[in-house]
């Protein structure tokens, strides 16, 4: 989605998202309905050309279906840690449950200074190096603000693991909102959710849903289709979270 639009009344309209969301109109306008001055919550909406509503669901949801690295995040392959931004569909690639996978479709999103001032949700998040524990991650590291890591809870095994956004996790020690004015997002699909090892650290692959495709601009959305023919029209089956979602404050 391209912020061209204003916020006016608690309201901000972002024109130009193209696309199909489980739906045969494509969406070309999403709106997004603001609580409070804060931002922080209330809902998104597509339309299509007619004005008519394709959807409606927090914007969190939404937002927090668009978990990315940024161009220089590390990760594992088995060729060594390669950049993100230098993955290609093919690369075999070291996950935590299902040793290496071959990657379906690397996907990117700019987001420039209009974007992000519009939207405090999509601006980026820096975690120091260390600032996960033992050590993680193992370089600084900037993602998505919806981008979950693997954490643990107490318990056992991975009854007690669970994904944790970095957006919950800004105000511990080293870990803030970056002052980035534009920030270029990538994403990893493999033929399921997975854990990958970016700059040392477990953290999720792309997960596709109708929020997180509604996120995606037409290239992207044009060139996962291409990976995963029919996702835009059909049910999206085979892709269920690698682990439980954790609770805003339940991370350890």
């Amino acid at each position: 989605m391209t912020a061209t639009g204003k916020i006016m009344h608690g309201t901000a309209l972002l024109d130009g998202a193209s696309g199909r969301i489980g739906s045969p109109n494509p969406v070309v306008e999403m709106r997004l309905h603001f609580d409070g001055y804060d931002e922080s919550s209330g809902r998104i909406e597509g339309r299509d050309a007619a004005g008519d509503q394709l959807f409606s669901m927090d914007i969190r949801k939404l937002l927090g279906s668009v978990p990315c690295f940024t161009a220089n995040s590390q990760i594992a392959t088995g060729q060594g840690m390669i950049p993100v931004s230098a993955l290609t569909p093919g690369t075999r690639v070291i996950t935590r449950d299902n040793g290496m996978q071959e990657l379906l479709w690397v996907g990117r999103r700019r987001f420039g200074w209009q974007a992000l001032g519009l939207n405090p949700l999509l601006r980026p998040v820096r975690i120091s190096a260390g600032a996960l524990g033992q050590g993680l991650p193992e370089r600084d590291m900037v993602v998505s603000p919806n981008h979950r890591f693997l954490t643990r809870m107490p318990g056992e095994g991975e009854a007690a693991e669970r994904l944790t956004m970095a957006r919950d996790l800004v105000g511990l020690y080293g870990i803030a909102c970056d002052a980035a004015i534009e920030v270029e997002y990538w994403q990893l699909l493999f033929a399921r959710h997975e854990l990958v090892l970016a700059d040392g650290s477990w953290s999720e692959s792309f997960l596709p849903t109708q929020a997180s495709l509604a996120a995606l601009d037409s290239e992207g959305r044009a060139a996962l289709s291409l990976a995963l023919p029919g996702i835009e029209t059909e049910v999206i089956t085979g892709f269920d979270s690698v682990r439980p979602f954790a609770e805003i404050g339940s991370a350890a």
